[in-house]
This record gives structure tokens, C-alpha cells and sequence, in this order.
């Protein structure tokens, strides 16, 4: 254990002369937290919705849209049913929304100084059952869930596996929010991943050969 723990003397900083900055930074914003604030908007649920009333994507074979496609199809469908038997399960649950979502993933980084080795990532994450004019556009579609600073290993790890992976099992079982007297039933799926691979090595325990 550090003798200096807690001071401007601790080990784990970059520098000791009483600027006190970590050799490593993470900041993680729950998706529980972000969903719950997008619940808040007038206008979040019914854009969640908009795939219904397009009627020409009902058609067999009919394909202009991610969300046409059989993957997004089958785990929304998944999802309705098991939304519908959370709901009859109990009285209370009856006049509950549903709240199910597609989400992708988008993890990089650069290097920002060019005097220092220490990188900046972010972790980004997208809703893409969103109308598709709103899914590429930050703080509507795509949020930020993560900035890390620091080399790659035991942080990248607690990151994905025991904070980010934690909330998607949560959320792939479902969950249920009360927001201002209305009850909502959240589940998410994740389908898509575009993580850097140097970034991902440490996490699930491989190396790359590049």
C-alpha cells in the first residue's frame, strides 16, 4: 500500500510536487443515469417509435434501413414479448411504457499532446432505433459514456467489464424506472462494436500482431 495515499506524495501520481494528477483518469456517465434523462424529453419515446408508422418497411423484403434488418427486427420482437409479460405480471405494471433499445458501441483515442505519451480515449455510445437523422448527432443520438486517460490495461478492464458490460446484462434482463409517477420497463441490446483493437487487447486478453 502507498505510504503517501491520499496526499500530494502518493506513488500513483505523475508528479510530486503537489499537483496531485493521476497517472491514470476514468469517468463513467451510467446508461442508466442517460436513459433516465432522455426519459425526461418530450419527445424521446415517440422517436423510439417512429419505425411504425413507415408503412413500405412492412413490406417482405422491403430494406432501406438499419432498422429493417432480421438482427434489429428479432430483438425488438424479443424484447415487445418480454415487455408484454412484465406488464400482465402485475396490476400496477398496466399503463407501464416500454422502453427498448438498439445500441452500438465506439471506442478510440488519440494522442492530444505531443510532449506527452499518455492518451485520451472515449467511450461512445449510440441508440439506433432513433430516427437516423438523429442517431449520428452528439447528445441526441450518440453520447458520451466514457473518457479515459492512462495506458492500457487494468482501468480498460474495469471499465467494460465491471461497469459498462454490468449495466448491459441489466439491461438485457430488463429493468424497471418510476420517473414523476410513470413506471417504465428499460431493456437494451448492444449489436454493433467498433472498438480500437490495441485499446481491446487488454480487456479480453489477447494481442495483436500489428
Amino acid at each position: 500500500l502507498c505510504k503517501g495515499k491520499g496526499t500530494a506524495h502518493c506513488e500513483h501520481l505523475k508528479t510530486t510536487d503537489g499537483d496531485g494528477i493521476a497517472f491514470k483518469q476514468l469517468f463513467y456517465r451510467p446508461l442508466l443515469v442517460l436513459i433516465s434523462d432522455l426519459l425526461k424529453s418530450s419527445r424521446f419515446l415517440s422517436s423510439l417509435r417512429f419505425q411504425s408508422f413507415q408503412e413500405k418497411a412492412k413490406q417482405v423484403g422491403y430494406y432501406s434501413d438499419l432498422m429493417d434488418g432480421d438482427v434489429v427486427q428479432h430483438h425488438l420482437s424479443i424484447m415487445h414479448s418480454k415487455f408484454n409479460r412484465w406488464r400482465l405480471s402485475k396490476e400496477e405494471r398496466k399503463n407501464s411504457e416500454e422502453v427498448s433499445l438498439i445500441l452500438s458501441e465506439f471506442y478510440d483515442g488519440g494522442q492530444l499532446f505531443k510532449s506527452k505519451t499518455s492518451n485520451f480515449w472515449v467511450l461512445m455510445t449510440q441508440i439506433l432505433n432513433l430516427p437516423p437523422t438523429f442517431r449520428g448527432k452528439l447528445g441526441i443520438g450518440m453520447f458520451l459514456s466514457a473518457i479515459y486517460s492512462g495506458e492500457h490495461l487494468e482501468a480498460e478492464k474495469f471499465l467494460f467489464t465491471d461497469m459498462f458490460c454490468e449495466e448491459l446484462r441489466l439491461l438485457n434482463d430488463g429493468t424497471e424506472l418510476v420517473l414523476k409517477g410513470k413506471r417504465y420497463f428499460i431493456q437494451a441490446r448492444l449489436i454493433l462494436h467498433t472498438l480500437d483493437t490495441k485499446a481491446l487487447e487488454a480487456v479480453v486478453c489477447l494481442q495483436s500482431t500489428s
